[in-house]
């Protein structure tokens, strides 16, 4: 986990939130036999922008394009994209978005992006 932070406090709701970076970072761990997982996050424009990104396998281009795919209702009904799709639902309910980048063998990048407040930011010292 990299945090930039020494103090960030924003109004989000937590619970939801909490449950869409678990779901995410349990699927980067399961699709990541060796090499790391990795959080960050930035408060930027009114915006809290996530990521998680690993060194796993990957994800093919369909079925990256099918998880992409924000019209697409078959998505839930596909059981490897259940826990994503169910992600993708918590963070649409807090009007944000979820973006997936992936190379075949060479791992994903999940972007969550939310509307919010922050009434304290501080950043960390740069050494």
């Amino acid at each position: 986990m990299e945090n930039p932070y020494e103090n960030l406090t924003i109004d989000i709701d937590s619970l939801n939130l909490g449950h869409a970076i678990g779901q995410i970072a349990a699927n980067a761990a399961q699709h990541t036999k060796s090499g790391v997982v990795r959080a960050r996050y930035e408060y930027i424009g009114r915006r809290l922008i996530i990521s998680i990104d690993d060194t796993g396998e990957g994800m093919p281009h369909d079925v990256l394009e099918r998880m992409n795919d924000r019209d697409n209702t078959n998505a839930s009904q596909d059981t490897k994209g259940l826990g994503l799709a169910i992600t993708k639902e918590l963070v649409t309910q807090m009007d944000g978005t979820v973006e997936i980048s992936s190379e075949l063998g060479s791992g994903t990048t999940v972007y969550i992006m939310l509307p919010c407040h922050a009434s304290i930011i501080k950043r960390k010292k740069q050494m």
